[in-house]
């Protein structure tokens, strides 16, 4: 009887292993994402008429500067259209992607160019998505924010959420989303291409290069708020000397 039980578990734990999926981060050549000074649209802003920067893979001052993340929502037959990630709606599939992580960001041959790129240690481009199956279906969308406007995605997201609901950020915060896709991990080491064109695993992401996603600016204080401001401490200050 021992020996029955002892089989079953070894089964089970195999299966669990096995089911799950593998994503392929390699995106040859094609730009992510790029910084433009100009206010982002999911934050009331134009969205054009800015300037167009570098990513974190540029150089100097630029280097680390960015980090990513792949976030997951439900698929239910129809790509997503929700693009406020930060509201709880998505959720975190990796780990974000950092300058020195498993999947870092590297520069292509254009200096304002980032992309996602085959050299994780191991010389693979693809990762085991714990807790994501093969044969499970998720809206994808990778997201990318400056340093200085957090450490994580819980921390991002959070900010967001206060920006959303009429807040301000620092000067020099960027975030921005890639186009949204959907896809089902492989069994296989290889794993399903987040980038590229529609195959058997879905829509990945598919940014061209013509038309990358944006690190948009996040609205700060105008300089008559910030001038009203200091006025209104000055005068606190005033009244408390009188007094």
């Amino acid at each position: 009887m021992k020996k029955v039980l002892s089989t079953i578990a070894i089964l089970a734990t195999a299966t669990a292993v096995f089911a799950q999926g593998y994503l392929n981060f390699n995106a040859g050549v094609t730009p992510i994402f790029q910084t433009n000074t100009a206010v982002s649209t999911l934050f009331g802003g134009l969205g054009s008429g800015g300037v167009t920067g570098n990513t974190f893979a540029g150089s100097g001052a630029n280097v680390g500067a960015y980090d990513y993340a792949l976030l997951v929502s439900t698929y239910t037959g129809t790509v997503s259209s929700d693009t406020a990630v930060w509201d709880g709606s998505w959720s975190l599939a990796l780990a974000q992607i950092g300058a020195n992580t498993a999947i870092p960001m590297t520069s292509s041959n254009s200096v304002v160019a980032g992309r996602v790129a085959a050299n994780t240690p191991g010389g693979t481009s693809s990762i085991q998505m714990t807790g994501w199956a093969n044969g499970t279906y998720e809206n994808i969308v990778l997201v990318g924010w400056s340093a200085n406007l957090g450490s994580s995605w819980s921390v991002v997201s959070g900010e967001l959420q206060a920006i959303a609901l009429g807040g301000t950020a620092a000067p020099n915060e960027f975030f921005g989303e890639s186009m949204i896709g959907y896809l089902t991990p492989n069994t296989s080491s290889g794993g399903a291409a987040v980038f590229g064109a529609a195959d058997a695993n879905g829509t990945p992401i598919n940014n061209t290069s013509a038309n990358p996603a944006y690190l948009f600016a996040l609205p700060v204080p105008e300089p008559a708020t910030m001038a009203l401001a200091g006025l209104g401490g000055l005068a606190l200050v005033l009244f408390r000397r009188r007094k």
